[in-house]
């Protein structure tokens, strides 16, 4: 419930010590912007990396090597390990760093959940397994395929353990991510709401500040502290990580000056999105405007030309790696539409990709000829009965969507992405949808971020779910992300959970 605050209303009184010394609040506060709880994170991650990779060369040299019995000692094969490995070594631990990082395997408030953790641990070892089979085919004589057995087995494992460890100690200890929230309005009590759903990230609301006296209050007015005008007493009473801003006005001189200052001692401020984003991995577009979100995009990974080069060349790899399939399932997909329905085996339509340019997409057909005879675009629903039998069993698959990699090979769509929306959906979307012409940004996909996390929609509401999802993959796109959602879709797939 909604409780407007009378002009009578007190806040707990804010000591004034600060005041009569005379000094400045914010001095011999500094505080590193990388925590310790990162640097610990990190730190143990790369000793155990580098303790494993030397234990599975002392395997490797204990069981494949020849080596005389007065020579295997500790000592001699340790140092033998260095000696001979510390090149492939030291490459797998900077890709495993890099990729650990790129997985936000050292992002705090998100590292005391279990399930998101053994994730992104898998995430970054995709590249070095890779790495380790490319090389035990192609160059079987090289050192990396010495250190297959721990990266493999040991790796993975100790990971794992270490992490569970970690979250144990965390809730043992009750580490927790401190936030001070600036505004007690309707967002402020969204925020409240979120963080009550995500006990698991250890957030931890420390109160809320009132942009004035009269201004409404829809939180809980116990935890409000005070108002802006208090704000360099209440940053100076409490230890806080964060700072969010979900106020409804705009920021003023005075408080932007204490933010900066803040942040210099490593303060974290955000806005209200960002916050959104960590926690239901998708950006809230109705909470955002259209400054925010010409800039929310700008200098991101996904329109670097150097890392679009890396996503094509996933992309032509994939491509090819599917050709198996491709020989073994394509021929009895053509069969079983030929022999069970009248019509074309495959089916074009235009849909509208990167830039707002249209081409044509390739299906197999699931539905029955002249499904749209009066001319006007439908959404497929998921009973929907222009779908044929062996049609229906092709969507649950995702099968009749392998023609698609047709336009993958030639450029027009990405194995990764928004879905292409069909020129008659876009302009209706158009018009309904606040920052729709983002998601055009970028080649629409085979599979997406809001495929895996949003189950298939058919109106403008779900159209703006969707959104939400497509933005925050274009914020926060890397590799990782993308192998993440590849294997999430062959989850889908196994599990015949298509349309």
């Amino acid at each position: 419930m909604n409780i407007q605050a009378s002009d009578n209303q007190t806040y707990p009184p804010v000591s004034n010590n600060y005041r009569k010394s005379g000094k400045n609040i914010f001095e011999g506060r500094f505080q590193a912007p990388i925590s310790e709880r990162r640097v610990l994170l990190m730190s143990i991650d790369l000793s155990i990396f580098i303790i494993v990779l030397i234990l599975s060369t002392m395997i490797w040299n204990f069981l494949v090597i020849d080596i005389p019995s007065d020579a295997k000692d500790l000592n001699s094969l340790v140092f033998e390990t260095l000696a001979n490995y510390w090149e492939a070594g030291l490459i797998l631990v900077f890709i495993w760093h890099l990729m650990a990082k790129m997985s936000n395997l050292y992002d705090i408030p998100t590292s005391y959940n279990w399930l998101l953790t053994v994730s992104r641990i898998f995430i970054a070892m995709v590249p070095i397994l890779l790495l380790i089979v490319a090389s035990y085919f192609f160059f079987p004589k090289t050192k990396f395929n010495v250190l297959r057995i721990g990266v493999a087995a040991l790796l993975p494992v100790s990971m794992i353990l270490w992490r569970t460890l970690y979250i144990w100690l965390s809730n043992l200890v009750a580490w927790n991510h401190s936030m001070l929230v600036i505004g007690a309005g309707p967002k402020a009590q969204e925020i409240q709401a979120a963080i009550d759903r995500v006990r698991p990230l250890k957030y931890e609301i420390i109160g809320f500040v009132s942009e004035d006296e009269v201004s409404q209050v829809s939180v809980d007015s116990s935890k409000v502290l005070g108002t802006l005008n208090n704000l360099e007493g209440i940053l100076s009473k409490h230890s806080i990580n964060e700072i969010v801003l979900a106020g409804e006005e705009k920021v003023g001189s005075s408080l932007f000056s204490t933010l900066i200052r803040s942040q210099s001692l490593g303060i974290r401020v955000s806005q209200m999105a960002e916050l959104y984003e960590t926690i239901y991995q998708r950006t809230p577009t109705k909470s955002i405007d259209e400054a925010w979100a010409l800039n929310a995009i700008q200098g991101r990974r996904v329109f670097s030309r150097g890392q679009l080069i890396f996503k094509r060349l996933l992309d032509l790899i994939l491509v090819v790696s599917f050709l198996p399939v491709i020989i073994l399932i394509v021929p009895v997909a053509i069969l079983a539409i030929k022999l069970t329905s009248e019509g074309p085996i495959f089916y074009r339509q235009t849909r509208v990709g990167r830039g707002g340019e249209h081409f044509e997409i390739l299906k197999f057909r699931t539905m029955f000829i002249d499904s749209e005879s009066n001319g006007q675009a439908r959404w497929a629903s998921k009973d929907d009965p222009r779908i044929t039998s062996v049609g229906r069993l092709l969507r649950k698959a995702r099968i009749d969507e392998l023609p698609q990699l047709w336009n993958i090979l030639i450029g027009e769509m990405s194995f990764i992405g928004p879905r292409p929306e069909r020129p008659q959906f876009v302009k209706q979307l158009r018009e309904s949808v606040d920052f729709f012409d983002v998601r055009l940004m970028v080649k629409p996909g085979l599979t997406g971020w809001a495929q895996i996390k949003y189950e298939y929609g058919n109106t403008v509401e779900d159209a703006m779910m969707k959104l939400q999802y497509d933005f925050y993959y274009l914020r926060h796109w890397s590799l990782p992300l993308d192998f993440y959602i590849l294997a999430r879709t062959i989850g889908v797939v196994l599990k015949l959970k298509g349309l």
